[in-house]
């Protein structure tokens, strides 16, 4: 009996021990599989993590760069805007400044250092218009050279001027008027003839009255070499085809075939005086053109008739 039971308890030790054993073997085996899968799952952790802080690294790079371009076309866009709202300022300012100034220049006379050519005037500072300035400051207030511009007009066409002004033209009388009751004026001619002879008249005092007075002239101071073709008409009233006011009884000189021209006549002819304004000829003749009698008998090619403040 005591031999069953040792028998017995060897038998259940050495299954204990096997049990034993064999639940260790699987514990181990589970324990390293488990540990291999943590190995992989580590594995594959640290690989995904790598490839997303890659991804996210070149994202970045990506952004940056967008972002820089993107900045920089803004900044571009500023500084184009920028520089076309400051050019359109600065030349704002510049024409105002233009503007302010040709406001105020009363006639050629206070342009300084001015080149012949076209300029805006305000004499008076009333209403601004233009004029042409020639040979040191001069105001041109009549030119003719080549008949382009028809001169046998009405009271109305010479009161307010035509012509081109850089071509020929008659200023007009309501302007010119406004000019020389400002001060006192000098007036100068110009002449050529058909050969290309010069001659030039100098008066010292020169002045026409409004409209009130028919543009009444005021001459006087000679000086030059085509003589005094102006002081007789000193004091006589303008006239025209359409409004007569010379002294001639029976016939308006202005209209007269011979002459065709508005001045400030007394009689027609008295075998010397002036008429600037007569119907252009293509050649030198005795009837109508430009006609300055104290120099030549025949009309004239050219003529400019200047003022300037003295």
């Amino acid at each position: 009996m005591r031999d069953i039971l040792h028998q017995e308890q060897t038998r259940l030790n050495d299954s204990f021990q096997e049990t034993v054993k064999n639940i260790y073997l699987q514990s181990e085996i589970k324990v390293k599989g488990v540990l291999d899968s943590l190995s992989t799952k580590t594995g594959e952790y640290e690989n995904r993590s790598e490839n997303a802080l890659e991804l996210l690294h070149s994202t970045l790079l990506q952004e940056q760069k967008r972002f820089n371009d993107s900045f920089q076309v803004t900044l571009d866009n500023i500084q184009t805007q920028s520089e076309s709202k400051v050019k359109s300022i600065l030349d704002s300012i510049s024409f105002k400044m233009n503007e302010f100034s040709e406001s105020h220049i009363k006639e050629c006379k206070d342009i300084a250092d001015a080149k012949s050519g076209i300029y805006t005037i305000s004499p008076l500072n009333l209403h601004t218009f233009k004029l042409r300035c020639e040979d040191e400051n001069w105001t041109v207030i009549q030119k003719r050279f080549n008949g382009a511009t028809e001169f046998y007009r009405n009271w109305e066409d010479y009161e307010n001027g035509f012509g081109d002004l850089n071509g020929e033209f008659w200023l007009g009388n309501r302007i010119i008027a406004l000019l020389t009751s400002i001060g006192t004026h000098e007036l100068r001619i110009n002449l050529e003839d058909w050969d290309g002879n010069k001659r030039y008249a100098n008066f010292k005092n020169f002045k026409i009255d409004g409209v009130s007075d028919k543009y009444r002239l005021h001459i006087s101071g000679y000086t030059g070499n085509a003589g005094d073709g102006m002081t007789e008409y000193n004091g006589y009233y303008f006239s025209t085809y359409d409004r007569d006011h010379d002294t001639h009884s029976g016939l308006n000189c202005a209209a007269y075939e011979g002459i065709k021209g508005a001045w400030w006549f007394h009689g027609c002819w008295n075998g010397s005086g002036a008429s600037l304004n007569g119907k252009y000829t293509s050649g030198p003749s005795a009837k109508a053109g430009i006609i300055y009698r104290n120099w030549q008998s025949n009309s004239l090619k050219k003529s400019t008739m200047m003022i300037r403040k003295v």
